[in-house]
């Protein structure tokens, strides 16, 4: 469930664009478009941090987390079992301040509280950017494996400003496959806290000229290729651009913007015993260029504490993973969560998987964390 409603939004985020500094003049026009998406990779991938770290809540509605938030069956007649509707208020810009709400529908394969490998299902949405300057639609088929998360679809995304809309596909034929980056040799993060293998065809309209091109995504690779790309101007000169490739930004900054107190909300699902969800007091302190020491006590005025450390992804300060281990045997766990620091600093979203220690599966969870007062 944790990435339930954050992969329908992942073909709507990843629009692409090149490395000017490594590509040959191309048309004028050209250039705009792909500065363009760039602009709006670079806003709105560490959005989908911040909105995947929401959903665990979702089916934890008692949770503290799950405030404002809408998950309800959908009571349409001759609606299938396992639909549900629902309202996520989102801060896109990560400025601490919900801006806008995603809202829609989904068909599910099961109940969604015990997610596991095997579910899958079927989401559609729509919503506004932020200030209402843009609208978005998206449909999107998924399914959990063995391997992470397959998903295919699409999505448009007009903004009113510039009039430019944006079109996303994923095929079915080649599913995109996403897990949350780990940072060894086959899962480095490429899209901010996520690995992603395949490929999304991006198709940018203005007024009167278009761009398309398929951005290619290899979990083995930081940097996204982009092919295939070829620019339509208003005299219908079609022109083919050579390839090129760049790196999603994933917010600028210091390891030193973690240090501080925060106060965490958590969920999990499968949402055992009606519900795995509590809060947490986390102090960070920095321990060297690209190291954390974290330590969590969990309830807050607990006196139960818990620590360990965290590393910086490569070139991104504001992202951070680790893992930690807890709890009794039978039921001991090692969890390996990511942490995406907010534009302000004043927060952070978590996405995260646990496993119980000697087999037996284990579930996802989310965090979502603010400074103490």
């Amino acid at each position: 469930m944790r990435k339930l409603l954050g992969m329908a939004l992942l073909p709507l985020i990843l629009g692409c664009g090149g490395d000017s500094d490594t590509t040959p003049s191309i048309p004028p026009g050209a250039a705009a478009l792909r500065t363009y998406l760039e602009t709006g990779v670079a806003i709105m991938t560490p959005g989908l941090n911040r909105f995947d770290a929401i959903l665990p809540f979702l089916v934890n509605p008692a949770s503290p987390g799950a405030s404002g938030l809408q998950f309800e069956p959908d009571t349409t007649p001759g609606a299938p079992p396992y639909s549900y509707t629902f309202a996520i208020p989102l801060d896109g810009d990560g400025d601490g301040t919900q801006e806008t709400t995603v809202t829609g529908r989904c068909e599910l394969t099961g109940d969604p509280a015990t997610a596991a490998v095997g579910f899958g299902g079927t989401v559609d949405l729509d919503g506004q950017s932020v200030g209402g300057l843009g609208s978005f639609t998206g449909s999107l088929t998924f399914a959990f494996t063995d391997q992470g998360t397959e998903l295919f679809g699409s999505g448009t995304f007009h903004e009113i400003v510039t009039g430019i809309t944006t079109n996303i596909v994923v095929g079915p034929a080649a599913p995109l496959l996403l897990n949350v980056a780990t940072g060894t040799a086959n899962s480095v993060a490429n899209a901010c806290a996520y690995s992603l293998d395949g490929a999304v065809q991006v198709d940018a309209a203005g007024s009167s000229d278009t761009l398309s091109a398929l951005c290619n995504f290899l979990p083995s690779q930081k940097s996204v290729q982009v092919t295939n790309v070829t620019y339509v101007d208003a005299d219908e000169k079609e022109t083919s651009i050579p390839n090129s490739s760049f790196v999603i930004p994933c917010g600028e900054g210091s390891i030193q913007d973690w240090v501080g107190v925060f106060l965490q909300d958590w969920s999990c699902v499968p949402a055992l015993g009606g519900g795995d969800y509590g809060q947490a007091e986390l102090t960070i302190t920095v321990t060297g260029p690209s190291t954390l020491h974290i330590v969590d006590e969990d309830p807050p005025g607990s006196g139960e504490f818990n620590s360990w450390d965290a590393t910086m992804d490569a070139g991104h300060p504001h992202i951070v993973r680790g893992s930690f281990t807890s709890g009794d045997p039978p039921y001991a766990y090692t969890e390996y969560f990511t942490w995406t620091l907010t534009p302000s600093g004043d927060g952070y979203a978590q996405v995260s998987v646990y496993l119980y220690e000697g087999g037996g599966g284990g579930g996802l969870c989310a965090g979502n964390a603010h400074r103490a007062p």
